[in-house]
């Protein structure tokens, strides 16, 4: 769990708490009509879709913007409104400047948050702060202070201005409009001469590998720790260069470790990366806690945003395997372009040592939309020759009922899976679409490109922009002995999973045998009924692939069974139209 402290305001310039809007102006953009409200209360649509307002002073009044009467309504137009502070802000003898407010809001697809400041009183706004960029459609509502650094736009300058802009420029009526923008406790205040403030913390294992700055693991099998490396980014909030800045981290538990980085010098505004001189690696069981924070060679005037707290799982017993922090923040059941149709998505995980599970567990949410409907956890398995994610293996189907709501749901492989020694997996887990899709459960930020998924019927992955943790793991993980492919295990030929799969149109399935041997190929629906024989005859060793069309199915699930001589071998395949 990751926790720091807000930075309360320096000395004041100008605040407003927003008890009535005659300190604000409400402007409308490029011809729209959609305007900020001064509320007493948070309106019971707001309410219902996101939860009340929770600012300090929210009991007197709050300004918003309302997209949910047009989620509700249906009909979307295009919305780019405004709220402008009226008056002039003298930041003429201000070194460095620092915005604070308070906010409430909730993603939904296309709409941008902004703080937009103005040098020339209002003329234009040049400079322009992009709020809520890392959220995700339908993700919990963020409660929060926002803290900026507006030196650059603002210091030595008698004429400035500040205003929030919402804009939506979308007007399809199911993907356009949002939630809302609830913003109170407006405060302008000079910076502090001396301040760092930490903003986010990495302990990374895998460091240059495939993603070469590595991934956090929050809950670790003994055999599946490694060298951690630990850094942090910094920001100067303060009106002076700071000199000599260096990150300190202080790791308790089972065994402790201490590291500093070296020091840099961070100019007025800047932000910077900071890694410490030496890794560590857990030596056994238990819970680590590492402190993370920033000094310089000049006394901090505020010291309450310099330390973030991280803490990691390494475990004997429950030997379980996950990315995420086990704290949801929000859900996702599917991309715009894939509405309505399957969806697989998941997080990218590297193998220290090997190792054997059989069950992966997911976490969906509380949505009634959820029940009755139909989930599964694939894997895949990064190939480092071809750059490609290989198919390894598929649960069945799980039926989702009410006690699965809001909890954790986990499946099981009829085999024990297989990873060894540096090899990256991907942790699937699917739904079939339809017209509420189910809603898996996010946890923090993670590292770009380690969120990873495959809309219906395409072969290549995605990647989710600005990711966060699906809430998937791996539990009950043993140290293994992999045995895999035709000349270890001395099978007579290698069976791949179809790809795609679902698929639409046409599916590939590929196939390598040992020696020539003659090829007869099954296919079942779920009631075990045969829907196709095929009888490819005689083939050579080697590598060989058959292809299937949807023409020949209906829409479902169905069992394809390759036969050689005494060998038989069973995958699953679905049909989607």
């Amino acid at each position: 769990m990751t926790y720091h402290e807000e930075r309360a305001a320096g000395d004041v310039i100008v605040a407003d708490d927003f008890m009535d809007l005659s300190n604000w102006l409400i402007v409308t953009e490029d011809g729209t009509s959609a305007e900020w409200v001064w509320y007493a209360d948070t309106p019971s649509d707001i309410d219902e879709h996101m939860g009340a307002m929770n600012s300090t002073t929210h009991e007197n009044g709050f300004a918003g913007f309302n997209g949910v009467q047009y989620l509700l309504d249906g009909d979307v137009e295009m919305q780019n409104a405004s709220l402008e502070y009226e008056h002039l802000i003298n930041c003429e003898d201000a070194s460095s400047v620092i915005l604070s407010f308070e906010q409430r809001y909730r993603g939904f697809n296309t709409c941008k948050t902004y703080v937009e400041v103005s040098n020339n009183a209002g003329i234009s706004y040049d400079f322009q702060y992009e709020i809520n960029q890392r959220t995700y459609v339908n993700q919990n509502p963020i409660q929060k202070v926002i803290t900026l650094n507006i030196t650059e736009a603002a210091t030595g300058n008698p004429e400035v201005k500040i205003r929030f802009r919402w804009e939506e420029t979308s007007e399809v009526d199911v993907h356009g409009s949002g939630y809302a923008w609830l913003i109170d406790d407006f405060v302008v205040s000079e910076g502090w001469n001396t301040d760092v403030k930490i903003t986010d913390v990495h302990l990374q294992s895998g460091v240059g590998g495939l993603i070469e700055n590595g991934m956090t693991y929050y809950l670790a099998y003994e055999h599946q720790t490694t060298e951690i490396e630990l850094s942090a980014t910094v920001e100067n909030l303060a009106s002076t260069v700071q000199e000599n800045v260096k990150l300190n981290v202080q790791v308790t538990g089972p065994s402790g470790h201490s590291c500093m980085s070296e020091v840099t010098d961070l100019n007025i505004g800047a932000k910077d990366s900071l890694f410490c001189t030496s890794s560590f690696t857990p030596s056994e069981a238990g819970t680590y806690t590492a402190k993370f924070w920033f000094d310089s060679d000049s006394e901090e005037d505020y010291v309450f945003n310099d330390t973030i707290i991280k803490s990691i799982e390494v475990g004997s017993e429950f030997n379980d395997y996950a990315r995420h922090n086990g704290v949801e923040t929000g859900s996702i059941a599917n991309l715009t372009v894939n509405a309505g149709a399957p969806l697989l998505i998941g997080n990218l995980m590297q193998f220290f040592d090997v190792s054997e599970f059989r069950e992966v567990s997911v976490f969906i949410t509380d949505d009634s939309t959820n029940l009755g409907q139909y989930i599964f956890i694939q894997l895949m398995k990064y190939n480092p020759e071809t750059g490609d994610f290989v198919y390894v293996e598929q649960t069945d189907d799980h039926e989702i009922n009410v006690s699965n709501l809001g909890t954790k749901v986990s499946l099981y492989f009829e085999e024990e899976q297989c990873y060894k020694e540096n090899e990256y997996g991907l942790i699937l887990v699917g739904h079939y679409g339809g017209t509420n899709e189910v809603r898996f459960s996010l946890a923090q930020d993670v590292e770009e490109k380690t969120v990873l998924g495959y809309t219906s019927g395409a072969t290549d992955p995605f990647y989710l922009e600005g990711p966060q943790a699906i809430m998937v793991q791996i539990e009950g993980m043993e140290y293994g002995y992999c045995n895999i492919g035709i000349e270890e295990n001395g099978s007579a030929f290698n069976l791949s999973q179809n790809k795609p799969n679902p698929f639409s149109e046409s599916t590939l399935i590929q196939y390598e045998l040992a020696s020539n041997e003659e090829v007869h190929i099954s296919i079942t629906d779920l009631a075990g009924k045969m829907v196709k024989t095929i009888n490819l005859g005689n083939q050579s060793a080697g590598k060989h692939e058959f292809r299937l069309s949807e023409n020949d199915f209906s829409e479902g699930v169905y069992f394809y069974t390759f036969n050689l001589g005494d060998e038989f071998v069973t995958k699953r395949m679905i049909v989607v139209k």
